[in-house]
């Protein structure tokens, strides 16, 4: 992946603080280089799942996956107890989010009140289920990210298809 200019990572910063009314806190920065990837996979595959076992704060510092330990369900049905890799905790996955966050922001992939929604969903999940179950909130959280919004944005972008065809309004965004 090609590194972002200066210029065009100016420009970014410029869109979130136009967005936020503010700079992006130090921990909630993506490095150019969290930035340039992200960008990238925006521009070929219209996906934006990155993994937040190595993605967040101080993005050049991560350099070993984090990992958690928690339940996973086998195909039969079973939970049976697994360490795996992604964040160990809410707060950990808030943190890498946050950065995720600022990164869309200043990619202009998505706006902030869709974003900070969704972050308190996830919150919401992790403070009712507790940390016992934060192993299988995160897969859930993760299998979305990476297959159903994908899903998600191939179906609407089918239908706006449609209604630009049509010459007729569609609320696609």
């Amino acid at each position: 992946v090609s590194v972002l200019s200066t210029t065009d990572v100016d420009d970014a910063w410029a869109r979130y603080v136009k967005y936020m009314h503010t700079e992006p806190a130090p921990e909630a920065e993506p490095s150019t280089e969290q930035l340039s990837v992200l960008s990238d996979l925006l521009k070929t595959s219209a996906s934006c799942y990155v993994d937040l076992a190595i993605w967040g704060p101080h993005g050049i510092r991560i350099q070993k996956a984090m990992k958690l330990n928690g339940l996973v369900m086998t195909p039969g049905g079973e939970l049976v107890q697994q360490e795996f890799k992604g964040p160990p905790d809410y707060s950990h996955w808030a943190a890498c989010f946050r950065v995720f966050t600022t990164a869309m922001i200043m990619l202009n992939a998505c706006k902030p009140p869709a974003l900070l929604a969704y972050a308190e969903l996830i919150g919401r999940y992790a403070k009712r289920y507790g940390q016992a179950c934060w192993a299988l909130i995160y897969q859930v959280e993760t299998r979305f990210r990476r297959e159903h919004m994908e899903r998600m944005r191939r179906r609407e972008s089918q239908a706006l298809d449609v209604a630009i065809a049509a010459n007729g309004v569609t609320a696609f965004d």
